[in-house]
């Protein structure tokens, strides 16, 4: 029997991955009924591709739960393994994928440009439906905001020119200042450059005009988007759209101001357990649907954005998008209206189709998070119709109105109990069968978190509460010894030992990077979306970077046990 290694954070070996996942699914497969039999016999042929495109008939009202709980978690240690090769070529379907939903949002500009201009004329019904989904955007949005009104800022995420494993504040800050087209010939750029004074001011020189006046000129790149694909499952990618880095960072100020305007109308995209109740609700009574659209924001068009959104709004995020890209050797023209990757991208979509839905569906219970919509199950065929009008497809096999299943915000129900697996995305690792064991033990498989932790090496395990991560095993702990010492200090509660990652942090190698702290400040401190706050080498700024460098045994203090 293999064992991971005695460092926490390393990964086994493809075979030893496989071998493990399939010891651990073939105990699940066995107690799954029939359909675990076939399972089972895929399991021992080591078909991982077939496991992979297995498909369980979810919305069947005769499943033993927990058949359905054993068949669904043994083919999720495989569905979602992103470095198993199963022989298909998964960024060019992706990229196919994605000149496909470009042709679809053609066609869908192409409607709506004839319906603007009055070249095309819809049933009066669903001319309704689309006036009454323009009328409530518009009340949702409001005005324009003053851009003094917006705090904008940057993400975790790459740029045009600066890659995903340098993305912090002052890398971003420290490299050229680029933008795309778009925002080029909006109008707003000198705008945009105003508002970030001491940003543009190390990528700046000063001279007197024939005026006499004294003026700044700031060298700003035009690049054109870099479209990617990451791993979405083991047999496919998804598209994004990595941006300039000026457009990012208004795109995300400009995405929290619609977040924020979308809360004061009750849809809080921070919050996904409003899907996750209403899904199990749904699954009691079969009065709610729940539905997932294919490729939802690569299907936004430009024209639908046009048609839907006050012309004041659409000028403003227009002038930020970045419609053109590249990918490879190709110089693509977008029909899209923004892809993932865009800072407002998000709470733009989550927008359009609760607008859509509660269009169609007048007062009845409608919950939006992005492409997951929820919706009464007797309003099914109207969406769906509403929605294909406007160019969106619904994927049926993962939406669901009929049946005793529904899935909605990573949350999955059948007949009100929770049947949503563990799914295994990465190499097996000391840190993944962590949290394989705790998915176990939260649900109360305690069997299941046995077999798991016999794969882990001795000198890993470690117990403590649940509620502080998964750098330990949930379970009965020893607690570390107190001196009379400690405890005569007060300190009488309980100690038990963690892993916990540790951030990569690396120090400034450009000068000016004085900008860092004065960004910190802007963005809300110690509290903002940043992370962690920020700290000094010698003075000089530390800003965290994505991933980690390691791993450290740590002490929790707890007054609980």
């Amino acid at each position: 029997m293999r064992v991971t290694s005695p460092q926490w954070l390393e990964e086994l070996s493809q075979d030893d991955t496989v071998n493990i996942l399939c010891d651990l699914a073939s105990g699940h497969a066995s107690n799954g009924g029939m359909y675990g039999g076939k399972i089972l016999d895929l399991i021992r042929d080591k078909d991982i591709a077939a496991l992979c495109k297995f498909e369980l008939p979810l919305a069947h009202p005769d499943w033993k739960i927990s058949e359905l709980i054993e068949c669904r978690q043994a083919l999720a240690f495989f569905s979602k393994l992103e470095e198993i090769d199963v022989g298909v070529d998964r960024e060019g379907e992706a990229f196919a994928k994605f000149l496909a939903s470009e042709s679809e949002c053609k066609f869908t500009n192409e409607v709506f440009g004839s319906l603007m201009s009055g070249g095309l004329n819809l049933l009066p019904a669903d001319c309704l439906v689309l006036y009454k989904a323009r009328s409530l955007i518009s009340r949702i949005l409001g005005p324009v905001p003053l851009w003094d009104d917006v705090k904008f800022r940057f993400g975790p995420g790459a740029t045009t020119n600066v890659k995903r494993s340098d993305a912090c504040p002052s890398n971003k800050m420290a490299a050229s200042v680029t933008c795309s087209y778009d925002l080029l010939c909006s109008g707003l750029l000198p705008k945009a450059l105003r508002q970030v004074p001491h940003w543009t001011s190390q990528h700046s020189r000063w001279y007197i005009c024939p005026d006499g006046w004294l003026c700044e000129e700031v060298d700003v790149a035009v690049e054109a988007g870099r479209l990617q694909f990451v791993p979405k499952s083991a047999l496919a990618k998804r598209s994004v759209i990595v941006e300039p880095v000026l457009n990012s960072f208004f795109q995300l100020g400009f995405g929290d101001y619609m977040t924020r305007r979308l809360l004061r109308a009750g849809i809080d995209i921070r919050d996904q357990t409003v899907n996750q109740r209403l899904a199990r609700e749904g699954s009691l009574t079969g009065g709610l649907a729940t539905l997932d659209l294919s490729s939802a924001s690569d299907t936004v068009s430009k024209e639908l954005v046009r048609f839907l959104l006050p012309t004041d709004w659409y000028q403003l995020l227009s002038a930020f998008r970045t419609g053109v890209i590249r990918y490879g050797c190709h110089e693509l023209v977008l029909e899209k209206f923004s892809s993932m990757g865009n800072g407002f991208t998000f709470p733009l979509e989550t927008l359009i189709f609760f607008s859509l839905v509660r269009a169609t569906c007048g007062e009845g219970v409608v919950s939006v998070y992005g492409d997951d919509i929820i919706c009464p199950a007797v309003d099914v065929d109207r969406v769906i119709r509403t929605l294909r009008l406007c160019g969106f497809t619904v994927n049926t096999a993962k939406s669901f109105w009929a049946g005793p299943f529904r899935e909605s915000c990573g949350k999955d129900y059948y007949k009100g109990i929770s049947v949503r697996p563990f799914y295994q995305k990465h190499l097996v690792s000391g840190y993944s069968l962590f949290l394989l064991h705790n998915h176990y033990a939260r649900n109360l498989d305690f069997v299941g978190a046995e077999r798991v932790k016999q794969f882990i090496h001795p000198s890993l395990v470690q117990y403590g509460p649940d509620g502080y991560g998964d750098g330990h095993l949930i379970g009965d702990y020893t607690e570390h010894p107190r001196t009379k010492k400690v405890r005569a200090k007060g300190y009488d509660g309980h100690v038990f030992s963690t892993f916990t990652k540790t951030p990569v942090k690396r120090p400034p190698m450009y000068p000016g990077d004085w900008i860092s702290p004065l960004y910190h400040v802007y963005v809300g401190g110690a509290g903002s979306s940043e992370g962690a706050p920020i700290e000094t080498c010698n003075g000089a700024p530390l800003w965290p970077l994505p991933g980690s460098r390691g791993y450290r045994r740590s002490l929790i203090y707890t007054l609980g046990r």
